[in-house]
């Protein structure tokens, strides 16, 4: 993922634009090193690439050359332990322009969003309500800092995060929450190309907090 928005857990403008107060986005550093670290449970999600076009796919396809000499050596000595699969709830087809992701169970609304993320030309334009864990991402190369709202599945080992960009003029870390809060989110969702990479996000969005983590 070249963008490679890590963190949470789904960076933004310049750095001292953005923050205003340099110790505010030191303290959010802060909370997102110690979910890195395995200090907390608080998962954090980068931005999600969604799925392109068949055509886009085959172009990445021929340029990407493959050893596959090497990797059959590599997976020699690979032992593949059984396992049972979580299985993943068929996802509501929407024909309105509403997709209201908070009157689901945590099972279904995962799945939900996985179909979001892989299927976006089916939701574009439509306005999207979704509840969940509010995550930070400051890109290391330009400062940037993305905002997500992390679903995470019925077991809570898996998570998915949609990035959303507010309506008005919003300053970090004044304007938001705390990684981990819990918020609902409602913008109109969309697709947008950054470094050949086509990412999803709500624009125009509004942000409520509905519970404190801490």
């Amino acid at each position: 993922m070249k963008k490679m928005k890590m963190a949470v857990a789904l960076s933004a403008l310049m750095l001292t634009a953005l923050c205003g107060c340099g110790r505010g986005l030191e303290d959010g550093q802060k909370r997102m090193d110690q979910i890195a670290n395995g200090e907390t449970t608080v998962p954090v999600v980068a931005p999600q690439t969604v799925a392109q076009t068949k055509e886009a796919k085959t172009t990445k396809a021929e340029q990407t050359s493959l050893n596959f000499d090497a990797e059959e050596k590599l997976l020699e000595n690979v032992t593949v332990e059984s396992f049972e699969p979580q299985v993943i709830p068929t996802a509501t087809t929407f024909e309105g322009e509403e997709v209201d992701l908070t009157k689901m169970s945590s099972t279904v609304v995962y799945a939900q969003v996985l179909d979001i993320l892989s299927y976006p030309d089916n939701y574009l334009g439509k306005k999207i309500t979704m509840s969940g864990l509010f995550g930070i991402y400051e890109s290391p190369t330009t400062g940037e800092i993305y905002y997500s709202c992390i679903i995470q599945d019925a077991t809570a080992c898996c998570a998915n995060g949609i990035e959303f960009l507010r309506k008005g003029e919003f300053k970090y870390p004044e304007d938001y929450p705390e990684p981990g809060d819990e918020v609902r989110v409602v913008g109109y969702f969309e697709t947008y190309e950054e470094d050949g990479e086509l990412y999803a996000r709500l624009r125009d969005a509004t942000m409520e907090v509905l519970s404190q983590n801490n």
